[in-house]
């Protein structure tokens, strides 16, 4: 067990929070938020003995749950980890969305929109976040932020803003219903700038861990716009497929994973089929 997180590490706590609250239903969730955390702790505990201290414990219980999770590919597989942190964040923010549009937004649906916030912020693990995440992120924060309001006020929540979701996020919607309300978030981590600390393990052995994590926390209260399409990108000259399309095949590939992890066979195979049309008809086009 971890010993109390030192004050000069008050963003590692609030991951570490969730990681905890995940522990015992979801054990890849929570490795991966105590992995984001020992990223975000590289950063905070440069020059301070007693959070450098607490890191060593972070990356050695990181190394025990990694082998306690060894069969798991979710755990060893960036590709495959990145799908299943992904599904887990947007099924609590869909869960939270359905109840906000119908009208019958609670304070136990602000919380989920603020645990949905920073699980979709796990994924910053994997690299810098696509514009779509960065999106769900601030709109979750937004309507937490609003609910909480109108709560406090006395009176009823508005129902959110109608807007059209992704066919993956349908698809999300209808594998599974939402998991538990998770409680209200800690405060986020602040900036950083200076990564220190050795590497903490991560799905590939010996592989050093990401020293550097990539952008700051949203922190508009803002209302953002409906998640934009990105822009349609021109062809380059050895492949007919624009980078937007192949960016659309990649995540119809990483869905159609996901729906396996459910045992839906069905909407696997319709992803795959979509994914290979694409790929079919760009193949026609090449001389």
């Amino acid at each position: 067990m971890l010993p109390d997180v030192p004050a000069a590490l008050q963003g590692v706590a609030s991951m570490l929070a969730r990681a905890d609250q995940v522990a015992k239903a979801d054990p890849v969730i929570a490795y991966w938020c105590k992995y984001y955390a020992a990223q975000i702790g590289i950063e905070e505990a440069a020059g301070k003995a007693d959070a450098q201290a607490f890191l060593m414990r972070l990356m050695d219980d990181l190394e025990r749950l990694k082998a306690e999770l060894s069969t798991q590919e979710a755990v060893h597989s960036e590709t495959v980890a990145y799908a299943y942190v992904e599904n887990f964040a947007l099924r609590i923010f869909l869960g939270a969305d359905n109840e906000d549009r119908q009208g019958h937004a609670t304070k136990a649906t602000a919380q989920a929109f603020v645990a949905a916030s920073k699980f979709l912020e796990v994924l910053r693990a994997f690299g810098p976040l696509d514009d779509d995440v960065q999106t769900k992120i601030k709109y979750a924060k937004w309507r937490a932020t609003q609910i909480h309001k109108a709560l406090r006020s006395g009176q009823s929540p508005a129902p959110g803003p109608s807007a059209p979701r992704t066919e993956e996020e349908e698809v999300v919607s209808q594998l599974t219903t939402p998991p538990p309300r998770e409680p209200p978030a800690l405060a986020p981590p602040p900036d950083h700038t200076e990564p220190s600390l050795p590497s903490v393990p991560t799905q590939h052995e010996g592989e050093a861990l990401h020293t550097s994590v990539q952008g700051t926390h949203a922190r508009e209260e803002a209302a953002p716009t409906a998640s934009p399409a990105p822009p349609q990108e021109a062809e380059t000259a050895d492949c007919p497929l624009s980078v937007r399309d192949i960016a659309h095949v990649q995540k119809l590939s990483r869905w159609a994973s996901s729906a396996l992890d459910y045992e839906d066979i069905e909407t696997a195979r319709k992803h795959l089929r979509e994914a290979l049309i694409m790929l079919d008809a760009a193949a026609s086009q090449q001389p």
